[in-house]
């Protein structure tokens, strides 16, 4: 079994409402003591356009530096159409490492096609119009 536990958690928080006004956390896993995963980092729309996203992740970064001094390369992920974080990242030293595709597809068309398949009947395609990508760009970077 593979345990994985948190590298850091970083938040902004606005001192006038203390509210948490960006957040960010890294993952790490035991069976990959060189990688950490840094997900999840958000900064709400009425705080964007900052500088808040990349002072969480860099600020969880270095904390990851003193505290896991074993973590070699840091990845995170995002939406290939969210340009301002992918900003934030190359600003911060990630390179694009891969890209990757998601699709989806109804379930009841996927049945569908999976019944007509069983029965040997051919020529029957999901639905494009249902088909949706979904790019994300994973990037990493040396952290030591």
């Amino acid at each position: 079994m593979t345990t994985t536990s948190s590298g850091g958690v970083a938040a902004a928080v606005a001192e006038q409402s203390a509210e948490v006004a960006g957040y960010t956390c890294l993952e790490l896993n035991e069976s990959r003591p060189d990688l950490a995963i840094q997900q999840d980092t958000t900064v709400l729309a009425t705080h964007r356009g900052r500088g808040l996203g990349a002072w969480i992740k860099s600020a969880n970064v270095i904390g990851l530096t003193r505290n896991h001094p074993a973590v070699r390369r840091v990845r995170t992920s995002n939406a290939a159409d969210n340009v301002p974080m992918m900003r934030v990242n190359r600003q911060l030293g990630f390179t694009e490492e891969m890209t990757m595709e998601n699709r989806e597809e109804r379930l009841a068309d996927l049945r569908a096609l999976n019944n007509s398949a069983a029965s040997g009947r051919a020529g029957l395609h999901a639905d494009p119009r249902w088909l949706r990508p979904a790019s994300f760009t994973c990037t990493g970077a040396a952290s030591g």
